[in-house]
């Protein structure tokens, strides 16, 4: 999706983020690529969002347009629990689900 996105806005296009699993992707000029670790939600999907909320309120402008691209996984890859709900808490979640998938 970033890459039709860089080619379709060409020079119009100042820059974003992306997140995305490893084997994923190819090589982009002015999206920012980011890859999680390993399977499980980790310190790097666990910042992403945050730095992803600071950009946008530190360098977009009222005249600037925002897209938000999000495809199967967005859960996983861009960890943001609520207030109360720790990293641990939602690796633990994750492997309850992953075990839980694995005996259907």
């Amino acid at each position: 999706m970033a890459h039709a996105v860089e080619k379709i806005l060409g020079e119009h296009l100042a820059g974003g983020v992306i997140v995305t699993k490893y084997g994923h992707g190819v090589p982009l000029k002015k999206v920012d690529l980011s890859r999680p670790v390993t399977r499980c939600p980790m310190t790097t999907a666990y910042r992403r969002p945050r730095q992803i909320t600071a950009l946008v309120k530190s360098e977009i402008r009222d005249d600037d347009l925002v897209l938000c691209l999000i495809s199967g996984g967005a859960s996983f890859l861009l960890v943001s629990p609520p207030p109360g709900v720790t990293l641990q808490d939602k690796l633990e979640c994750t492997q309850l689900l992953l075990r839980g998938a694995r005996t259907l």
